[in-house]
């Protein structure tokens, strides 16, 4: 897979930088391990970073686990996107 390969070979973070998703109404449980029970890496003020594993390539990933239910104000909302950004 070409966008892989790209991810593989950049040369910062930010460049490898990868927004997980997966197929619009099938669990993320189907596609990744250890989202919800992987090693924790680090924690931040909305959640967890674990590291999940993609099942078909085998991949790993450093995935922010979020709880929505923390943000309750704007405030909130705008440190959340300082956190992800």
């Amino acid at each position: 897979d070409k966008m892989i390969d790209e991810k593989r070979d950049a040369k910062t973070m930010s460049e490898r930088v990868v927004h997980i998703e997966v197929p619009f109404g099938k669990p993320i449980e189907e596609v990744y391990t250890g989202v919800h029970d992987g090693p924790v890496l680090g924690s931040g003020i909305s959640g967890l970073v674990r590291l999940a594993t993609h099942k078909a390539t085998g991949l790993k990933y450093a995935v922010k686990c979020l709880d929505l239910g923390l943000v309750h104000t704007e405030e909130g909302l705008q440190q959340l996107r300082e956190e992800i950004y």
